[in-house]
């Protein structure tokens, strides 16, 4: 806390500091910090595309990577070839998930190999 001197009368008294003394500073400060963010540049960052994807795009997209692979491939593999024929960033958790689901189903076109490593049946 601050305390400043007020006289009062034949003797000084010590008061403390509050009210419009203290926000004064305060506000003064909060004004430079507001200005010095507002003049500071805003990275650039990717904007993903405000329309979602038709349920199943991204199976079709894993699936067309395994079959057009002539071994088997790598989860991260078949991410980043699926991200390039969709021409978008696609989630790594949603690939995934469609190769563990669909490699489970014994009908599906996705078949599980190794650790990690899937291929198109």
């Amino acid at each position: 806390m601050t305390y400043f001197l007020v006289q009062s009368g034949a003797r000084l008294n010590r008061m403390e500091e509050d009210g419009a003394r203290l926000n004064r500073s305060r506000v003064a400060s909060a004004s430079l910090l507001a200005n010095s963010l507002a003049a500071r540049p805003w990275p650039e960052t990717q904007v993903r595309s405000q329309i979602r994807r038709r349920a199943g795009a991204v199976q079709e997209a894993v699936i067309q990577v395994l079959a057009a692979a002539d071994k088997p491939l790598r989860a991260r593999e078949i991410h980043s070839a699926a991200e390039e024929l969709a021409g978008t960033l696609l989630s790594w958790n949603t690939v995934k998930d469609c190769l563990h689901k669909n490699a489970r189903r014994p009908d599906s076109p996705i078949e599980r190999v190794g650790h990690g490593r899937y291929r198109h049946r």
